[in-house]
Order: C-alpha cells, then sequence, then structure tokens
C-alpha cells in the first residue's frame, strides 16, 4: 500500500508506527556505539592489565570488567530484538 495513502485513512497508527520504528534504531544504534566502546574499554584494560594477579592467568578479568562485558551481552541480546522486530515490522 502507498504509504501517503496510509498515513491518510490513519494518521494516528501511522506515526506511532513511525514513533516505534525510531526507538527500534535508535536502541540498535546506540547500543551498537555502548557496546563498541565498552568492550574497546575492557580489552584496552586488559591489555594494560593482564601480567597482574587480579586478571587470572591472563584471560579472566576482575569482577568489574566481568560485569561490563555480560552487560555488552545484554545489550547485543536488545540490540537484536530492536533488528527483528524492525525486519518484522517493515516486512
Amino acid at each position: 500500500m502507498n504509504p501517503f495513502i496510509w498515513f491518510a485513512q490513519d494518521p494516528l497508527a501511522a506515526l506511532a508506527w513511525i514513533g516505534y520504528a525510531f526507538i527500534l534504531v535508535g536502541v540498535a544504534v546506540y547500543g551498537g556505539i555502548w557496546v563498541f566502546r565498552t568492550w574497546t574499554r575492557v580489552y584496552i584494560r586488559w591489555q594494560k592489565n593482564r601480567h597482574k594477579d587480579e586478571w587470572w592467568g591472563g584471560w579472566v578479568p576482575p569482577a568489574r570488567e566481568a560485569k561490563w562485558l555480560a552487560a555488552g551481552c545484554l545489550v547485543l541480546a536488545a540490540i537484536a530484538w530492536a533488528v527483528g522486530a524492525l525486519i518484522w515490522m517493515v516486512g
């Protein structure tokens, strides 16, 4: 259907759909930026401190960095949900 006709027939639904799409794109974009910055920060800390005892064997991070890595995984799950929902809305 032509989006202009759809907007003329039901402007409230069209604007709600556009708002949901913007929210989903925002979650995907800003979540991706956050994960990139956070994991880069953890990687730099690993490069600097992996020889110290708090990084067990040089590979297992301390609790603070492990928390940020786990939070990044949750944000990636939210990004996957947002992209899937956006594809479902468009398709």
